[in-house]
This record gives structure tokens, sequence and C-alpha cells, in this order.
């Protein structure tokens, strides 16, 4: 969901009410669902939804891009700090980067579970909006090494979502994998998206389904990766379409369902598997 999109509703909010807002963000919801429906991959069927569970999906995602677009976005500056200190020793510190034309804000649900959980846990914003990925490595190089001094040199986690896993990779391909523990990506269209055909931008354009740059990456890469690497996507996200590129050669790849894209950094069972990926002790564990 668009930044620019966000000032629109914002307009229509303040314009005809938020009645109008939420049924445009509900009918923008229902088209992505639809578009990603008719480019589905196929799914095992223990994952198949019924009737109510496609109807909690559905909510839950337009509950998702709700909080996303009218609260998170905006306010993303004032409800969430740049750098929060851990309180242990036995996880890495964790950089967080959102995806396409968002910003922090979209992470702000697992940003509160890692901080929660006493994680050292630090936000990025990828800037120019609309800009090539290859041009945000510095920018992570940069905050990464300002998150190593911060925390005694130790080696930093990504955990990504959508667009920002890909800008992982990007990075790992520029500056190799010295200052990365791992990464762990969400939701991110590691093949492409047909949906990106839709999406302004070089890096808009960089996401579409055999784009040279996804080819090059994956050429240079050659399968083989600097740190461990984790996929997290979900059988029914309706932005990475279809959804099985969201699988990655050589990572370790984990499906969920049940959850939209939005709402894949929002869920409390999303950010409990990055917190296990991250070697957190479940609740209650001892040590946890």
């Amino acid at each position: 969901m668009a930044l620019a999109l966000t000032v629109v509703i914002v307009l229509i909010v303040l314009l005809f009410g938020i009645g109008a807002a939420v049924a445009l963000i509900a009918v923008l919801i229902a088209a992505s669902f639809l578009i990603a429906a008719a480019h589905a991959s196929p799914r095992p069927p223990e994952s198949r939804l019924d009737a109510a569970a496609a109807l909690r999906l559905w909510l839950g995602e337009l509950l998702a891009a709700i909080g996303v677009m009218l609260i998170l976005l905006p306010l993303e500056r004032w409800l969430m700090r740049r750098d929060v200190s851990g309180r242990r020793d036995d996880v890495p510190p964790v950089l967080l980067i959102h995806g396409y034309v968002n910003n922090a804000g979209a992470l702000f649900i697992l940003w509160r579970a890692l901080k929660q959980a006493g994680v050292a846990v630090h936000t990025l914003n990828l800037e120019p909006v609309y800009g090539d990925i290859d041009g945000y490595c510095e920018a992570i190089e940069q905050r990464l090494a300002a998150i190593q001094a911060r925390n005694g040199g130790a080696r930093v986690a990504l955990v990504c979502h959508s667009m920002g896993g890909l800008a992982a990779r990007a990075y790992l391909r520029r500056h190799g994998g010295a200052r990365v523990a791992q990464v762990v990506t969400l939701g991110t269209p590691h093949a492409g998206t047909v949906l990106a055909y839709g999406a302004l931008g070089v890096n808009g354009r960089q996401m579409r389904p055999g784009s040279a740059w996804l080819a090059a990456l994956a050429r240079d890469e050659g399968g083989a990766w600097p740190c461990p690497l984790v996929s997290i996507y979900s059988h029914d996200d309706n932005i990475v379409a279809p959804q099985d590129a969201a699988r990655l050669a050589g990572a370790r790849n984990v499906a969920v369902a049940g959850i939209g894209h939005i709402a894949l950094p929002m869920s409390a069972r999303v950010a409990r598997l990055v917190l296990a990926e991250l070697g957190v002790p479940a609740a209650g564990s001892r040590g946890g």
C-alpha cells in the first residue's frame, strides 16, 4: 500500500468520513485477493480454507490495511523508536526492513513483540520510496555499522517484509554477510509478483516476474548464502502471486495459511515464528 495512497485515504476521511475511507480500502483489498487468486500457485490440501476461514482472512487483511494506512504509517515517527536496547545476550540484535512504499510503521506489531521479548530492535526507512532496490544497500550498510557499534559488535539479524527481503539479498550480494547473523523474510516476492505490473517506480519494475534485475540477483547468488536465510510466506498472500514466488532456493521455506500480505508482520502467530527463528525461547519455557 503506497504512502501516496495513504494521503489520499486520509483526505477522504477528512472530506467524506471514515466510512468512505474504509470502503475504499475494502475494495482495494478485495481486488488484490481476486488478482492473487487468478494467479494462485498450487497449495497442499490441508492448507485450504473453508468459508469461515476465508472470511477471517479477508477481515484480518482489511483490519491490518486500515491500521497500517491510517495510523501506523503516518504516525511511525511518534509510535516507534529507531533503536531499542535489548536485555538478552543470547539473541542477535534485529534490524527490521519494511516493504514497498511503506515505512517502518508497517512492522509496528512485530517491533513491539521483539521489544517485549527483550530483543534489541532497530528500524530503517528505505528511501527514495520508488528507487532502485540496489540503491538501498548503502543505507543498510550504514545502519548495520551503527547497530553493531551500539551492541558491542554483535552481528545483526535482518527481519524483512515484502520488498525488504529483496533489499536484504541485494545487500548480501554487494557487502557479504560479515555484519549479518541471519535473514528472515516475510512475504518477499523472491521470484517476483504479477501485482508488480501495477506498481510504480524502478523498484516496482524490478519486482515483476522474470525481470532482468531478479534474474541477475539469482545468478549472482548462485543459491548460496553467507548466513542462514529463512523465508516465511503465506499460501493466502494477496500481494505476492503466485504465492510460491515467495519460496527461495537454498533457504528454509516456512509456509503459513490464512494470513494476508499486510497482516504477515501484524500477526501474533508470525511474530512467534520469527522469535523462534531468532532463538528466543517460547513463553513459559526455561530461559524464556
